[in-house]
C-alpha cells in the first residue's frame, strides 16, 4: 500500500513532522512511502493548496498524481502548560501529533489518530543539600530544549505510525 505524507503548513516544525512521520511509516515494510520531495514537487507544480483542512478534491488529485492510495497529514500541538520544570531546569517536554489519514481515491477521511510524545531531560530530579541549603536539581544528562522538542516529536510520530499500521492492517 502506498502512502504520501503531506505537511499542513510550510514551516520548520511542519517539515520535522513530515520527515519523522515518513521515517516512522517506512519502518517494517507496511507501506511504500512516497518521498516528501516528490510530494512537494507535485504540489508546487500543480499549484495545489494544502491548507489546514485538505479538501476531498485536493486529496484525490494528489493521490492520482503520486499514485498513492493513502494521504497522511499531521499537525502538532505543543503542550506548553505541561512542561515540567524545577527551578528553571526543563525536565520534560510533551507534544501531541494529530494525524488524519485520507483515502486518496475518494478523498474521505478514514482515520484520525492523536498521540502524545514525551521527552525527558535524562536526569533525575532530586533534592540536593549544598552549603547547608536544600534545593531541587537534576542529576544526569541535561539536554537542550530543542533536543527534547525533537525527541518528543519523534516519540509522537512513532506512536502515530504504529496506530495507523494497526488500523489499516488490523494488527494488535
Amino acid at each position: 500500500m502506498s502512502v504520501a505524507v503531506v505537511g499542513m503548513r510550510n514551516g520548520v516544525v511542519d517539515q520535522k513532522i513530515v520527515n519523522m512521520l515518513t521515517t516512522a511509516l517506512s519502518k517494517g515494510n507496511y507501506f511504500t512511502v512516497i518521498e516528501y520531495h516528490a510530494v512537494d514537487r507535485v504540489i508546487a507544480e500543480h499549484r495545489l493548496q494544502l491548507s489546514d483542512i485538505i479538501d476531498a478534491q485536493t486529496a484525490v488529485t494528489v493521490g492520482r498524481l503520486l499514485k498513492s492510495q493513502l494521504i497522511v497529514k499531521g499537525e502538532i500541538v505543543v503542550q506548553k502548560g505541561q512542561i515540567i520544570g524545577i527551578e528553571g531546569i526543563l525536565v520534560a517536554r510533551f507534544v501531541t501529533i494529530t494525524s488524519q489519514v485520507l483515502d486518496a481515491r475518494t478523498g474521505k477521511t478514514i482515520l484520525v489518530v492523536s498521540e502524545q510524545g514525551r521527552s525527558y531531560a535524562g536526569g533525575l530530579p532530586v533534592d540536593v543539600t549544598s552549603g547547608g541549603e536544600r534545593r531541587r536539581d537534576v542529576l544526569g544528562i541535561k539536554r537542550t530544549e530543542e533536543d527534547m522538542f525533537n525527541s518528543a516529536i519523534r516519540d509522537a510520530a512513532d506512536k502515530v505510525a504504529v496506530s495507523i499500521i494497526r488500523a489499516v492492517y488490523g494488527k494488535r
